[in-house]
């Protein structure tokens, strides 16, 4: 089963940029949830080491932090700047789309799976895969607000907002050093980074076209 989840990867995400050009855009919109959760499991699946219960301890923290960092973002303006969520990430609690928090424990997973596979010293994977995590905003960002994501005021992010994606990156994946993250490796950290990137960088030279 695990041979196909690049393909099933690459096509999830290729039908949704495809989709996202045609009428049904609403429609294909609603399904960003369902793609980030089948997206979500590939990951879990493909870990090359027991999830033991550290494993999940990070993956708790990691939803936690990222979902209050996303509270602390939209209602006090600190950390991001001045933004608000849309409908496209699906059902929110507070303010904030449920998706965000398990789009923040995927990546700190895949982020640091990547950087784990390039450098040996725990700090120097803790400020590689906080890089990532900046990189992969940096596509993002333009998209965002075409998809009814999130937007900022003035419809640009500002540069606090990477500062604060950085430090916020920085402080989950720290934590998660003392409890083993340095050990991770996911068989789909590549292709769910790489195909994640080509989704939003296909999107965003759409939406210029």
């Amino acid at each position: 089963m695990k041979k196909y989840f690049p393909h099933i990867l690459i096509i999830l995400h290729t039908v949704g940029v495809v989709g996202l050009q045609t009428e049904y855009k609403d429609w294909f919109l609603a399904l960003t949830p369902v793609n980030l959760i089948i997206t979500y499991v590939i990951a879990l699946l493909s870990v090359e080491k027991k999830l033991d219960v550290k494993f999940w301890i990070v993956f708790a923290l990691a939803f936690v932090v990222g979902f209050g960092a996303e509270w602390i973002g939209v209602h006090t303006g600190y950390l991001f700047g001045d933004y608000e969520y849309g409908e496209g990430l699906g059902p929110k609690w507070l303010d904030i789309p449920l998706a965000i928090g398990m789009n923040w424990a995927l990546l700190i997973l895949v982020t640091r799976s990547l950087a784990n596979r390039w450098v040996k010293n725990e700090w120097g994977q803790t400020f590689i895969a906080s890089i990532l995590m900046v990189v992969l905003d940096l596509w993002m960002e333009p998209v965002a607000p075409t998809l009814d994501y999130w937007e900022f005021v003035g419809g640009v992010a500002p540069m606090k907002n990477y500062l604060g994606w950085f430090v916020v990156s920085f402080f989950i994946h720290a934590i998660a050093s003392f409890l083993g993250a340095s050990k991770w490796k996911c068989g789909m950290d590549k292709v769910i980074y790489i195909v994640q990137s080509i989704f939003f960088i296909i999107l965003a030279i759409a939406s210029f076209l």
